[in-house]
């Protein structure tokens, strides 16, 4: 699988360097090497918890899990406990 592919891969919001590895089983140092020549295609992010993060500018972002829980509890205290919370 290319790396492009692996971005635009619409189950990550963002992808870290060891994941693309894992997705594309391409070398670590390669992947870096790719992502710092392709720069102006790429948005990026530091996260103290997963490191450097990338993804494909323009990438359309899923509504995470934590989010959707979060708006549903905003609703739920908006709505007095009246709406009916409906769980998978």
């Amino acid at each position: 699988m290319s790396i492009l592919r692996a971005l635009k891969d619409p189950n990550w919001d963002w992808r870290t360097v060891e994941g693309l590895h894992r997705t594309t089983t391409l070398d670590v140092n390669l992947i870096s090497d790719i992502l710092d020549r392709n720069r102006d295609q790429l948005e990026f992010m530091e996260s103290t918890e997963h490191g450097k993060l990338v993804r494909l500018r323009g990438h359309k972002v899923k509504i995470t899990q934590r989010v959707a829980e979060a708006l549903d509890a905003v609703l739920d205290i908006l709505s007095l406990g009246k709406r009916p919370i409906v769980k998978p």
